[in-house]
């Protein structure tokens, strides 16, 4: 193989190393870009999502107490809107967390927050139909029985909060693994075109020095002992070979206009004579 050969494949190494290493990085950045941000477009907003309609359960039960409390029929009535509003909010958030969905889990648990918001709603509304009789006591103790019902509402949207921080967090994890592999895989092309390249870069050191230094003293051998008849021995196809036979056709050259210049003085001598 010829040193130009060489030295277009170490730079084809090189190049290769450098693209791959490009390539790798911009698909690994890429890919952990899009995971670590899941939680921003969707684990974050989700959570937000939730928590909101935790506060506006909240919001029912605060304003159903104010409903039992008040002996006015116009506040009982003010707190009945609130109450209706507030299921509207809660509806709209659940609609909303629809287009958030990461996976069938997910999904199991929206249902579960919906079945648990649907009986926690005929809680509300016989105990405010109670209520609007004035019938504080009977309202209370309904309430009251009822409360795991309120709280079960309360338990199925915290666990779906848990349940996004956890995805959340899997998420990150899954990120850090493919951000390890892809600087090991990157360090292990970039070796690996480092070594081969180094390799080839000595291979092609070692091949020239050598010819340089076989020229050199076959040349010097030449100058000292001045025969014609030497020639250099050089069987590596490369483009020292042609040095070696420019400089071997030299030495023939020399060697048949010596001799031709030989041939005609003897001939000169002998008319001569």
């Amino acid at each position: 193989m010829t040193i130009s050969k060489q030295l277009y494949i170490m730079i084809l190494i090189a190049i290769f190393g450098v693209c791959s290493v490009s390539f790798i990085g911009a698909t690994k950045i890429k890919s952990v870009y899009e995971v670590t941000n899941y939680a921003n477009v969707n684990s974050l907003p989700s959570i937000f999502v939730l928590n909101d309609t935790l506060q506006n359960g909240y919001r029912l039960r605060l304003n159903l107490w104010e409903h039992i409390s008040n002996d006015d029929a116009q506040e009982k009535i003010k707190r009945e809107e609130a109450i209706a509003k507030v299921k509207q909010t809660i509806e709209a958030s659940l609609k909303q967390y629809e287009t958030m969905l990461s996976d069938d889990k997910d999904k199991a648990l929206l249902q579960k927050d919906r079945e648990a918001l649907a009986k926690a709603y005929e809680v509300i509304d016989s105990v405010a139909k109670i209520s609007r009789e004035n019938k504080v006591v009977e309202a209370s103790a309904l309430l009251n029985k009822n409360r795991p019902l309120l709280l079960a509402f309360t338990k199925a949207i915290d666990e779906h909060i848990h349940y996004n921080g956890d995805l959340a967090k899997e998420e990150a994890i899954h990120a850090s693994k493919d951000k390890e592999s892809a600087e090991m895989f990157m360090i292990f092309i970039s070796l690996g075109a480092l070594i081969a390249s180094t390799l080839l870069g000595f291979i092609i050191r070692k091949n020239i020095i050598e010819s340089v230094h076989l020229i050199k003293d076959s040349i010097q051998h030449f100058v000292h002992s001045k025969k014609l008849n030497f020639r250099i021995a050089y069987s590596k196809e490369n483009e020292i070979k042609e040095m070696v036979e420019s400089f071997n056709n030299l030495i023939s050259t020399l060697e048949h206009t010596i001799g031709d210049a030989k041939n005609s003085s003897n001939e000169n001598a002998s008319v001569s004579n």
